[in-house]
């Protein structure tokens, strides 16, 4: 399960994970299930309580007929959550959700801590392996002690607390007995080293315990690889070709947020500043003041300025993505831009309004100026990047559409193809049931490869 990467000591961190043979980019190099793993709240109902499969119009949800908060997709699923916890926790859950002990606000952090107390630390064994586990809190860099990331329990009490760990958030009674100090302990832990699961869309669903991946990758801004879920299953996928002996990094926070946002963020949540190439650049383009805020020909005129320099993409010439680019290659002007907290928000918002108003030249504008800043702010082959590549070639094939315009065409299909080449890569295959975004980009192909055969313009 771990034979392309080994825990090394580093000097900055407890050890870092690096590649053991040069492996290809879009390699998987772990794939584990969560050790537990618990629905955001807006998913109940919507997705089975255990597998996480959407409900749909081929697979509906049972719900749970005893504290009628869970939902199951079948009766395996139902037997496998009761063996595991539900019958631990069923009987207590509505009267504690209704109780004055229960806080909305810690609602998600109670669940994930029930779930891993009645699941892996109810028994005589899991008490005992608790009561060896020595005290890691004040660990070093440079503390590589061994570690059986094949155990997930013994991996899970390894991990460091949060900088900052509140007491344990209140519990309802469980058919056994809950020991006050792991509940303590667990709790310190898992808000630092929890993973957001999300789908193909990049839509977050769950929160999940992966104690093998929280152990084994620090942070980086521009990361070596990301972490992508089918179900309850993480997998660690690369994002380039990597040699023998180099780390790989995930994010911990998004890339796209501002460099203090960033460093605020990772120093309250896991205890450390980001000393990355990128954080290291932007502390030196910070060192002059960002614009003043545009008005909107100063910011159409950014646009055009993003993508003409980043995507070198003039009207009457064919789409060229780079494959990398450096922002220290754009003037400081553009550079500055970059930490303007207002730029992608607003370049999201304009291309989405516009795109579903049917505004094809604002749309265009803002789509690919969006595409322009996350080609600078992205690594190489980031989820992200094909996603909006998808979304491009949408709204370009919906205009194709309106207008017949055959260059609309060609362009759409470029889009497509650099979608593929990303999502081949970092992309989820998806759920099934035509609603992943691999999905839509064959659809979208076969519907443009039709259309160019028609015309005879070729494939």
């Amino acid at each position: 399960m771990y034979a392309d990467f080994e825990l090394r000591s580093s000097p900055l961190y407890r050890s870092s994970a690096l590649v053991s043979r040069p492996v290809a980019a879009g390699s998987t190099i772990l794939r584990i299930p969560a050790l537990s793993a618990v629905l955001l709240p807006e998913q109940k109902g919507l997705r089975c309580d255990t597998c996480f499969s959407p409900r749909s119009e081929r697979k509906g949800l049972s719900r749970c007929t005893g504290c009628h908060l869970y939902w199951y997709c079948s009766a395996q699923c139902q037997a496998m959550a009761w063996r595991a916890h539900h019958k631990r926790l069923c009987r207590h859950l509505p009267s504690f959700v209704e109780s004055g002990e229960y806080d909305p606000a810690r609602s998600l952090e109670s669940l994930l801590l029930m779930h891993l107390i009645a699941e892996h630390f109810s028994s005589p064994a899991s008490l005992e392996l608790f009561a060896s586990t020595t005290n890691v809190d004040n660990a070093l860099p440079g503390d590589a002690k061994p570690v059986n990331l094949d155990d997930p329990l013994s991996t899970l009490l390894s991990l460091l607390p949060h900088p900052a760990p509140q007491p344990a958030p209140p519990l309802p009674r469980l058919s056994v007995s809950i020991d006050t100090n792991i509940a303590s302990y667990l709790s310190a832990r898992a808000p630092n080293n929890h993973f957001t699961l999300h789908d193909s869309y990049l839509t977050s669903f769950a929160h999940g315990i992966f104690p093998a991946a929280s152990r084994s990758f620090n942070h980086s801004c521009v990361p070596t690889a990301v972490a992508i879920y089918e179900g309850t299953i993480m997998q660690v996928k690369t994002l380039v070709a990597m040699q023998a002996g180099e780390e790989i990094t995930l994010p911990y926070v998004d890339p796209a947020m501002p460099y203090v946002q960033r460093q605020e963020t990772l120093l309250s949540s896991y205890g450390f500043k980001c000393a990355c190439a990128r954080c290291e650049m932007q502390t030196i383009s910070l060192s002059h003041p960002i614009p003043a805020a545009r008005n909107s020909q100063e910011y159409a005129d950014l646009e055009t300025s993003l993508y003409n320099r980043v995507l070198k993409f003039p009207s009457s010439q064919s789409i060229a993505l780079p494959q990398t680019i450096s922002q220290l290659d754009l003037t400081s002007n553009l550079q500055r831009s970059l930490e303007d907290d207002t730029l992608l928000p607003r370049l999201s918002s304009t291309f989405s309004d516009a795109s579903h108003d049917g505004q094809f030249n604002a749309s265009r504008r803002s789509g690919l100026a969006l595409l322009a800043v996350y080609v600078l702010i992205y690594p190489q082959n980031y989820p992200l990047i094909g996603l909006h590549c998808l979304e491009l070639a949408k709204t370009w094939w919906n205009e194709f559409i309106s207008s017949g315009s055959i260059c609309l065409l060609v362009e759409t299909q470029k889009f497509l193809r650099w979608a593929e080449e990303v999502l081949m890569i970092s992309g989820s295959k998806g759920e099934g049931g035509g609603d992943s975004a691999w999905e839509s980009l064959l659809m979208l192909q076969g519907l443009v490869q039709e259309e160019l055969r028609s015309t005879g313009t070729g494939v």
